[in-house]
């Protein structure tokens, strides 16, 4: 005599698998905190979302990827546009180096005449030691001062 269906011990592990699966599947796998919809596309206002958290929307936000980088931050001298102002380590960065001219071009730079600035000009470097900066025999190498 055959069972019926519904008292048969392996349909009804069957049964329960099928019907358990979807449930068991669908656990952890939230976007609230994403900022994605239920399709895991982005809202339409994606312009308008600030997917970095600095309070600056995508569409402020040079770099919407990198909270230290947006409208509000100062310049640093690192080789990025910190400020999003279009100009990359331009003269008003908050760290620049002090660069020395070197006029006799013999590796040491006259205190005088010293610049701020991320990138060395032209004719400068950092040290600022020469003791006279218009004769290349004279400097820190040559002890005798004798040129």
């Amino acid at each position: 005599m055959d069972t019926p269906l519904n008292q048969d011990p392996v349909f009804a592990v069957m049964m329960a698998r099928f019907l358990l699966l979807p449930l068991l599947c669908s656990c952890g796998t939230s976007t609230k905190d994403t900022g994605l919809g239920e399709t895991g596309i982005p809202p339409d206002d994606t312009e308008s979302m600030d997917w970095d958290g600095d309070g600056f929307g995508a569409n402020q936000d040079c770099n919407d990827g990198n909270a230290a980088v947006n409208p509000a931050a100062a310049e640093i001298c690192d080789g990025i546009d910190n400020d999003c102002d279009g100009r990359v380590d331009e003269d008003d960065a908050v760290d620049p180096a002090t660069w020395h001219p070197d006029a006799d071009a013999d590796g040491y730079g006259a205190a005088d005449g010293a610049m701020e600035s991320c990138v060395a000009p032209d004719g400068h470097i950092a040290d600022g030691t020469d003791c006279d900066d218009s004769d290349a025999t004279l400097n820190q190498d040559d002890a005798d001062a004798d040129g």
